[in-house]
């Protein structure tokens, strides 16, 4: 941090940021303040890299004709297996807080760390097949649970859009398709 006291063109360059942008993180040096850099700790390090940079031991199945307990008809569900080191093991089931006939939800799923996406492309909140998609999240409503954090539809939704055929999770970016979608 005191390196910057040493390159004159940084200095300024920094004391320009400040006058143009006060109070506001543009205005602010990109390494911290002493304060804030003296502040870090060991297990403020360690979480942030098991937050971040969590290892690939983490899969999702889709069974988006999966019947339920409740005797529904393709209502579908997603299946959460992790990774212990020498095996497999199935840790959730996820199903859609309001599941329904045909909204074969499962029929696409991606996952993120501690989050999982899931497709119900005929899910009919705005017509015939609008669809949805359902985000989840890890230890939401409690340890080691997967619990529902949303459900997202498109604003313009309608019948045969199919919102939720594909979709992708990067971190806390999601991507949802719809490719029945017809504006133009």
């Amino acid at each position: 941090i005191n390196m910057c006291n040493d390159s004159p063109s940084q200095r300024v360059d920094m004391l320009i940021d400040e006058l143009l942008w006060p109070g506001h993180p543009l205005g602010r040096d990109v390494a911290g303040s002493k304060e804030s850099v003296a502040a870090i700790t060991r297990d403020t390090m360690l979480g942030y890299l098991k937050r971040q940079y969590q290892p690939g031991n983490t899969v999702v199945a889709g069974a988006y004709n999966q019947e339920e307990d409740t005797g529904g008809n393709n209502q579908g569900a997603a299946y959460v297996f992790t990774f212990d080191g020498a095996n497999w093991n199935q840790e959730a089931k996820l199903t859609a807080s309001d599941a329904a006939d045909i909204d074969r939800f499962g029929l696409s799923v991606s996952v993120s760390g501690d989050m999982v996406l899931v497709g119900a492309p005929y899910d009919d909140d705005a017509g015939s097949a609008s669809g949805s998609a359902y985000a989840f999240g890890q230890n939401t409503g409690g340890a080691d649970n997967w619990g529902q954090t949303a459900k997202l539809a498109a604003s313009d939704g309608t019948e045969g859009d199919n919102c939720g055929y594909a979709v992708a999770l990067d971190r806390r970016t999601l991507l949802i398709g719809a490719y029945g979608d017809s504006d133009s």
